[in-house]
């Protein structure tokens, strides 16, 4: 059995990896965020980051996609709200 100590260079290399893996996925996993926010479409969310599937986009990014669809939601009641409203007047 092999022990890898912290000052290994093995070690070393694989934390320094994983702590850039994470700063890369974290800045992908943001800027696609922020591309739904900016009410573009999965489809070219999906096309954009290379995923194979519409699929795999839409089960990371679907906790997004119903925070959106609330506030779509809400727009269009108020929407509503305002011809209704305007209609009684």
């Amino acid at each position: 059995m092999m022990v890898i100590s912290c000052q290994s260079p093995v070690y070393l290399t694989h934390f320094k990896a994983s702590r850039y893996n994470k700063f890369t996925y974290s800045l992908r996993h943001t800027h696609s965020v922020i591309l739904l926010e900016a009410e573009n479409d999965m489809k070219f969310i999906q096309e954009r980051l290379g995923h194979e599937s519409y699929q795999i986009t839409a089960d990371i990014y679907s906790h997004i996609s119903k925070r959106l669809d609330q506030k779509s939601m809400e727009r269009y009641e108020t929407r509503l709200g305002k011809i209704n409203s305007s209609k009684s007047n």
